[in-house]
């Protein structure tokens, strides 16, 4: 008997791939699927695409005039964000904002604090800081709002899986 796939397709090519097992009680056995959501990945584009490039200024207070492109969520239930620095010591403040299928603002997220590491994307390469998740929250859409910049510039990237 051939193997089959077992999944949740996520697309034309991807599923989420699940692993069957088996549970017994109450006089008898039933057979369960386990979802693997580590096989879900940032795409290979996620650090040749950011979402925003260059930004040396914070983003006024008017989160419906918000220029951050826009990230789809789908369905997908992880934001991913990471920021890359051109100054070594610098540190910036992002909010994630939440939008509808109407594309108006639902609610904000936390503040969240990004600091520029010693580590760099190649010898002389920008200054990298630790990524975050985040829930995406039932969102349809989410744009990143920069809150704050000590110094210098950032490259701000997000992606959801």
């Amino acid at each position: 008997m051939a193997e089959q796939r077992k999944g949740i397709k996520t697309g034309t090519d991807g599923y989420i791939g699940t692993r069957d097992a088996y549970e017994t009680g109450g006089g008898g056995s039933r057979e369960i699927q386990r979802f693997d959501f580590s096989s879900e990945h940032l795409p290979t584009t996620y650090n040749s695409s950011p979402n925003r490039s260059n930004v040396s200024s914070p983003d006024s207070t008017d989160i419906t005039a918000l220029s951050s492109t826009a990230i789809t969520v789908g369905d997908k239930s992880n934001l991913i964000i990471s920021i890359e620095f051109n100054t070594s010591g610098a540190n910036c403040t992002i909010v994630p904002i939440f939008y509808d299928s109407n594309g108006t603002p639902m609610f904000i997220g936390d503040d969240l604090v990004f600091v520029a590491t010693t580590l760099r994307r190649g010898s002389t390469g920008p200054y990298c800081s630790p990524g975050r998740i985040v829930d995406c929250m039932g969102a349809t859409t989410i744009r990143l709002l920069i809150k704050s910049i000590s110094t210098g510039s950032v490259t701000v990237y997000g992606g959801v899986i």
